[in-house]
């Protein structure tokens, strides 16, 4: 069974960078047998934690994030830049944790592979 760490650093609707980590990270969440998958996020990509979004038209970051939770893939902040961008006091989506960049590196060596976006 391979483990996969997805580090995801592009703001929720600024590019399509996260979008794509997400559309990736589900598409391989269904795949026989299903890898180990861990989601972590980084920069502007923490904004996406955040609950309540309403999103106009188009992708809904939240549903994504949603659904790899109830799948029980650890989706995990940065805790520096959740601080540094003021997310940290604000409600999460549930399921998404705060982690800090020691877990980050230990995820990093764990895993088969480590895709960044």
């Amino acid at each position: 069974m391979q483990r996969i760490t997805l580090i995801a650093n592009g703001a929720a609707y600024g590019s399509e960078s996260l979008f794509n980590c997400l559309r990736l990270a589900i598409a391989l969440s269904e795949q026989q047998p299903q890898p180990v998958l861990k989601l972590f996020l980084m920069s502007d990509a923490v904004t996406a934690a955040l609950s309540h979004q309403r999103p106009g038209e188009g992708y809904n970051i939240q549903q994504m994030l949603e659904i790899l939770t109830a799948q029980n893939i650890p989706v995990h902040i940065c805790k520096t830049c959740a601080d540094g961008r003021g997310v940290s006091a604000l409600p999460l989506i549930e399921g998404i944790e705060i982690g800090t960049l020691v877990e980050l590196a230990q995820w990093t060596l764990e895993a088969d592979k480590v895709l960044t976006f």
